[in-house]
């Protein structure tokens, strides 16, 4: 289930009750009647990201591409125009809420996307211990950084701060995790 909390009196009131394990819920940064949602597996499911208009209180499919190997790691753009995730092993993709516009990246290790405000720009991280960034300008991706990643540590995890141009996430190459920041990213 998915639970809207009122902060004023504690009440819980239910969203989205689905047969499934829910994970990875999101409220749209803009749109306040938009949230997505994900049957969570630890792998390939069936159909993995969901929308929900809360006023139409309707569930709709997402990327409904049956049989896609696997599909994870989803997230709203800042401006909340766009959803960023990973077709895995393939790379990336973007898309609009609507299911339209469906750009597909090559970039076969990128594990954890964080786009910026308007999606132009989408640093990601890799099992391999390495922070990318892709730009749709050039439609290329290139290193930030290279290991970033100490063994059993957390994921890197990077994503955009609001200024659209630091990038910070979670290195452990040193033996322990600690913050890590690049400044003047996209510039």
């Amino acid at each position: 289930r998915v639970y809207a909390l009122c902060p004023d009196t504690g009440q819980l009131t239910t969203l989205v009750e689905r047969p499934f394990q829910i994970g990875h819920v999101q409220c749209s940064t803009t749109d306040p009647d938009l949230i997505m949602y994900c049957h969570e597996t630890g792998g390939a499911s069936p159909q993995r990201m969901w929308l929900m208009r809360l006023s139409e209180g309707v569930s709709r499919p997402l990327f409904p591409l049956p049989g896609h190997p696997w599909v994870t790691h989803e997230t709203f753009t800042g401006d909340g125009q766009r959803i960023v995730f990973i077709r895995n092993p393939e790379g990336m993709a973007v898309i609009r809420p609507d299911n339209s516009e469906l750009t597909e990246i090559d970039l076969p290790r990128a594990w954890h996307p964080g786009p910026n405000r308007d999606g132009s720009l989408v640093v990601f991280d890799s099992h391999d211990g390495y922070v990318g960034l892709w730009s749709a300008a050039t439609g290329r991706a290139h290193l930030l950084v290279t290991e970033e990643l100490g063994p059993g540590a957390p994921h890197l995890h990077p994503c955009f701060l609001p200024d659209d141009r630091t990038v910070v996430w979670t290195a452990s190459g040193n033996g322990r995790p600690h913050p890590a920041i690049a400044r003047g990213v996209g510039a």
